[in-house]
């Protein structure tokens, strides 16, 4: 048994699985994004609810506003200003990956 060799095996399964975690990690990172998304469009949706309004929507205002609240979702929980929901999951989470 050549001792040399079991070691270049055991370091390049070491290397193969943090490779594999921080694929998972990133993984994790854009599912607490999507997380985030998710919520801000929830809440901007009820936020949304408690505006009056002074006639009725149309199908297509309806339509076009809720594009707009998730596209602005993902605007806001995508970089540096976002509400932090995303980073809090990912700190909590990315030891038990």
């Amino acid at each position: 048994m050549n001792i040399n060799n079991t070691n270049i095996n055991m370091n390049n399964l070491v290397q193969k699985t943090a490779t594999e975690k921080t694929k998972d990690q990133e993984k994790l990172l854009e599912a607490c994004k999507d997380f985030e998304a998710i919520f801000t469009n929830i809440m901007f949706k009820e936020m949304n609810k408690t505006v009056i309004e002074a006639s009725e929507k149309s199908k297509g205002r309806e339509i076009f506003t809720d594009m707009f609240y998730e596209e602005l979702a993902n605007e806001v929980s995508d970089g540096e200003n976002s509400m932090g929901i995303a980073n809090m999951i990912y700190k909590q989470m990315k030891d038990r990956i």
